[in-house]
């Protein structure tokens, strides 16, 4: 979905997921929403770290409806190596929005989350959605799409307007490669994670 370096990847055993070595964090948390958080139990997940120098454009890793979104509203911790080794819990502190997209095969949840100086992430399915608010104004705010909002496979999802980390989880069977060989890895928009 991104041009980055995949720092994470891995399966997720106990709604848990991996942040950097011995640090751990849940996906209920990541979510905020305990029922779609279930749903990914099983499945894999893929954290891709952009840095300045990165296309700062997310795009859709697979083609279907966006059925739901959030912006949970949070700390702004950089999310270099450094800060992701020490912080605990760094993803589900920091501000992000979730959208959860419904396919054929499952759902899959894409994660925008906000950093230091990347508190400005514009979407491109809904403009509603503002990470700018002023502080009274910050709460968490939840969006059913009825009817859901269709997406293709490569399309625009959103922009960082800076750069930082999208966290990708896909349910149980989706995903047909070993996840976990592809840490270090970094790709570019568009590519397959096969080859």
């Amino acid at each position: 979905p991104v041009d980055a370096q995949i720092t994470e990847a891995g399966l997720i055993e106990n709604l848990t997921l991996i942040q950097a070595k011995g640090k751990t964090y849940g996906v209920s948390e990541l979510l905020r929403n305990d029922h779609f958080a279930q749903s990914f139990q099983g499945g894999c997940f893929l954290t891709y770290y952009l840095c300045p120098t990165d296309y700062h454009r997310i795009h859709s890793p697979v083609e279907g409806e966006i059925i739901w979104s959030c912006h949970v509203p949070g700390t702004m911790w950089p999310v270099n190596p450094w800060s992701v080794r020490r912080i605990d819990q760094l993803y589900a502190l920091n501000e992000r929005i979730v959208a959860v997209m419904r396919t054929p095969r499952g759902l899959v949840a894409q994660v925008m989350v906000a950093a230091t100086n990347v508190g400005n992430m514009t979407f491109s399915f809904d403009s509603s959605i503002s990470t700018r608010l002023r502080t009274s104004e910050r709460r968490m705010r939840e969006h059913s799409y009825k009817p859901p909002v269709k997406i293709q496979r490569g399309e625009e999802f959103g922009i960082f307007h800076m750069g930082s980390t999208v966290i990708v989880l896909y349910e149980k069977g989706m995903i047909d490669v070993e996840v976990d060989l592809l840490c270090g890895r970094h790709v570019k928009m568009g590519q397959d994670l096969r080859a």
